[in-house]
């Protein structure tokens, strides 16, 4: 028990910094330690922080549509459905639909998203249905549906709170959902025409990219 608390805060210390090969060395100790301990909701809600903790150091180091970063978060789901609907659901159903998006299984991706969509529509977070927003028009804008990608977009865009980014590591993804929003409606706005406003989106976006100490983030916008 003890050893799986220190693994497990060595693990969030690295990814903080970044490290998220050594994040991804504490993770799989950790996992592997669980099997001494019995079979208990107590357990399976550590198996799950670890879950969602590793999903976003495998997108780090081997990208969105690797088959670890899948296995990551199918694990984590079926411990949600276990333990019940809990805030880690946000993640997992997140991190889903970036794997299914970069695999090109679309009609996948936007099946999770509806239930992404679904579940932040049930709790009062304005950042989740943020970040539910925000996915939900990445799988229109992918799939060539821009003008109604744009209306998830701009939903998203009146929920930030530029006081409040950073929430990424609140929730475990990858980067921060509100640029990630800036980046695609950019995309968005310059497939359609409106090359000015792209412009100013995209500059607006790379700012507040910078202000966020997560290198993820920047990278990403």
């Amino acid at each position: 028990d003890r050893a799986l608390r220190h693994l497990q805060y060595a693990a969030d210390n690295a990814l903080r910094r970044s490290a998220h090969a050594d994040a991804i060395t504490h993770l799989t100790r950790a996992l592997a330690l669980l099997t001494a301990l019995p079979e208990t909701p107590e357990r399976a809600q550590r198996e799950l922080d670890i879950q969602t903790t590793l999903g976003p150091a495998l997108m780090a180091t081997k990208g969105y549509a690797a088959s670890e970063v899948e296995a990551a978060y199918a694990r984590a789901r079926e411990l949600c459905a276990e333990l019940g609907v809990t805030p880690q659901l946000y993640p997992v159903l997140t991190g889903l639909c970036g794997f299914y998006l970069m695999r090109g299984e679309l009609r996948v991706a936007n099946e999770v998203s509806r239930q992404l969509m679904a579940h932040a529509e049930s709790i009062d977070d304005p950042q989740v249905r943020l970040g539910a927003h925000n996915v939900t028009g990445m799988g229109l804008f992918y799939g060539g549906e821009f003008a109604s990608a744009m209306s998830h977009f701009e939903r998203a865009a009146a929920l930030h709170d530029p006081h409040r980014s950073g929430h990424h590591r609140q929730f475990s993804v990858d980067h921060d959902p509100a640029v990630s929003c800036g980046a695609h409606t950019a995309l968005a706005l310059m497939v359609l025409g409106y090359q000015d406003r792209a412009t100013i989106r995209m500059r607006e976006c790379l700012a507040e990219a910078r202000t966020i100490d997560h290198p993820l983030t920047l990278t990403m916008a």
